[in-house]
């Protein structure tokens, strides 16, 4: 099976037990900023998150389950996340080329254990 995935270039990596810290943000705020400089007015939309900020994880910063590192950036790459528990653990955004950001259920008690599956898909 590795030599047809070679093959059709495709590559996996399996990483058992990542611990998933990051909590997605409970709400974002929109605000207006008005600014008066000399003269000049200037007038600012901006959207901040408000809570905790999510994890952010770099492939080169993985060990898959043969101890191998994986490589530090993967062409279109699909992250698939599995919890160990029945707490939620999701991806937040899109996967880059360098690594995927991930986030636990704002509920959990603590960090939440996931096996990763990431696959290169082109």
């Amino acid at each position: 099976m590795n030599s047809l995935l070679y093959l059709r270039g495709r590559r996996m990596w399996f990483v058992p037990d990542l611990s998933i810290w990051g909590v997605s943000a409970a709400t974002t705020i929109t605000f207006v900023a008005v600014e008066s400089v000399q003269g000049s007015v200037r007038i600012e939309v901006s959207q901040e998150p408000l809570g905790q900020a999510t994890q952010s994880v770099s492939y080169a910063d993985l060990i898959d389950h043969r101890g191998n590192h994986l490589p530090a950036s993967i062409t279109e790459p699909k992250v698939l996340i599995q919890p160990k528990s029945l707490d939620r653990a999701y991806l937040v955004g899109r996967e880059s080329g360098a690594g995927f950001s991930v986030a636990r259920d704002i509920s959990a008690s603590g960090p939440v254990t996931a096996d990763i599956v990431v696959i290169e898909m082109g």
